[in-house]
């Protein structure tokens, strides 16, 4: 089902964030969201995640659960990478865990704990955890930050692999990224 966004209004403080924002999203597909900073995108996910609540407007269609990956990397630092990730599927094989944390560079950090890992490892390990949800529909806020190119092409296509058929609403401020995902629709906010 599409998400379907109608008259979005979201203000702080009096000031307005998002102002009769409509759009629709269509469902198994990918959108990347881009603007400068300060634009709405992160709020707009917040929004769309149940996060905060709009001051007018609605937010229609994807009732499902859903999976994300936020600006900062919210894993618990005193847990295993593979156990971050168990969090959000305790069904999860070890073989397709580990087939996932192979495509992220992060194999060898199986058995590290979330605070002992540099902030790229712990970007990779957010991701890996919000693929491993098992959800048609994620959300990312600007999952790549931080990474070094290498890392990056590679993290890109783990993405593209593993939400092909699934609604993916990813925020970036690269347009390469875009290109790179084969995003079906670029949203300019």
């Amino acid at each position: 089902m599409d998400l379907i966004i109608q008259d979005l209004c979201k203000a702080y403080y009096g000031q307005a964030v998002l102002q009769d924002f409509s759009y629709c999203f269509p469902e198994g597909k990918t959108t990347c969201i881009m603007g400068r900073s300060g634009c709405g995108k992160t709020t707009l996910l917040n929004l769309i995640l149940g996060l905060e609540l709009p001051d007018t407007g609605t937010i229609q269609g994807n009732k499902e659960p859903m999976a994300a990956v936020f600006q900062e990397d919210r894993l618990c630092r005193n847990l295993t990478v593979q156990a971050n990730i168990r969090l959000v599927n305790k069904r999860l094989s070890e073989e397709r865990l580990r087939e996932l944390l192979a495509a992220v560079d992060l194999e060898e950090a199986w058995d590290k704990k979330a605070g002992e890992l540099s902030g790229g490892m712990c970007r990779r390990t957010a991701i890996a955890r919000a693929l491993a949800a098992g959800r048609n529909c994620i959300l990312m806020d600007e999952p790549l930050s931080g990474l070094d190119p290498d890392t990056r092409i590679k993290v890109l296509d783990t993405i593209k692999k593993y939400t092909k058929g699934k609604t993916l609403l990813l925020v970036t401020h690269e347009k390469q990224d875009a290109f790179s995902l084969g995003a079906d629709k670029i949203l300019e906010m």
